[in-house]
């Protein structure tokens, strides 16, 4: 009793609102939740910069699959791509040869792979590190659902 039905609250929003308004509203959120989540758990990377470089590389995903995904899945990516970032910052090795992908990858995690060599140039560059197999392999987990 006395709760709004939720269809209500975003029939009102819509009405009252430009959807491209709703969008950069909802892009506001997810960095502000992704830079809380993380905001304690790094210890050397900054995460308002750290974030940023994330949104990038999210982006470009979206760009190549032409697709949105949904807010709840680029959390998901955020906060994962910011903690693995710290963890390769801080572990010893610095390098990781995907040169040799293995052989039982299936055909779709192999262009993943690729595709996501492209994507992650920029970090590696700016944080002197190579994204592991392993960690590629956790983030198409993450998109499986969408892509």
């Amino acid at each position: 009793m006395g709760m709004v039905p939720k269809n209500l609250e975003s029939h009102y929003i819509k009405a009252n609102f430009p959807s491209n308004q709703i969008s950069y509203a909802i892009q506001d959120l997810v960095r502000f939740f992704s830079i809380e989540g993380v905001k304690h758990r790094l210890h050397i990377l900054n995460p308002d910069v750290v974030i940023n470089d994330v949104e990038q590389v999210v982006k470009s995903y979206e760009a190549f699959y032409n697709k949105s995904f949904p807010e709840k899945i680029k959390l998901n990516l955020y906060m994962h791509i910011a903690l693995m970032l710290e963890r390769m910052v801080l572990s010893e090795k610095k390098t990781n040869d995907l040169r040799s992908v293995s052989t039982n990858l299936t055909k779709e995690q192999k262009e993943f792979v690729n595709i996501s060599k492209h994507i992650f140039e920029p970090i590696s560059l700016k944080y002197n590190l190579s994204v592991s197999l392993d960690e590629l392999l956790l983030i198409n987990e993450i998109l499986s659902s969408v892509i």
